[in-house]
């Protein structure tokens, strides 16, 4: 997660996009984003965990990881250790709200030293810097159910945790103890 302290982004010339979202999502993002850096790009490649390609990436031009190919123990950092060495400035991660590659977005993104460009759901995207760190906190807030109308009964779940869980495990030290003076 390179360039995060700094405002300047390192452009899209080596592209890697992770497609942890639905499909439409990428479809939706990617002929807008290769139409404004067509110029740019050099490498494009594709990190994703659906059999078929994408119809929106152009045919032959793009390497596809898929993380199928990748399991096992060493998997993971077979994967890591190959896309490092394609020496990518640009890591595009999808966060359309959705558990797919959840654990592969947050693991690329923290391992590869590349900078990072958030795509939400609707398309859009910005750079995951400290040029807008406004920008990141309220996706952060939005997508935690700390923003709008759902943020409050999301603070009342917070605070009753701990009285919820003393209570549950006095209900069960009390049913345990009457087991045992009965027996």
């Amino acid at each position: 997660m390179r360039y995060f302290l700094r405002r300047r982004f390192p452009g899209y010339a080596r592209v890697l996009i992770v497609e942890s979202g639905p499909r439409q999502v990428l479809e939706r993002f990617l002929p807008g984003f290769l139409e404004r850096n067509r110029e740019e790009i050099e490498t494009l490649d594709l990190v994703t965990c659906f059999s078929e390609q994408p119809a929106a990436l152009p045919a032959g031009s793009a390497r596809v990881y898929r993380t199928g190919e990748y399991g096992g123990a060493d998997g993971r950092e077979r994967l890591i250790q190959a896309l490092k060495a394609n020496r990518y400035a640009t890591l595009v991660v999808l966060c359309a709200d959705s558990p797919i590659l959840a654990k592969w977005k947050a693991y690329l993104a923290w391992k590869l030293p590349a900078a990072v460009l958030i795509v939400n759901e609707n398309g859009d995207y910005f750079h995951l810097n400290r040029a807008h760190w406004s920008t990141i906190v309220e996706f952060a807030l939005t997508r935690s159910g700390l923003q709008g109308a759902s943020a409050a009964p999301t603070l009342a779940r917070v605070a009753a945790f701990p009285f919820t869980f003393v209570y549950l495990l006095l209900s069960a030290m009390a049913v345990h103890l009457r087991r045992r003076v009965r027996a």
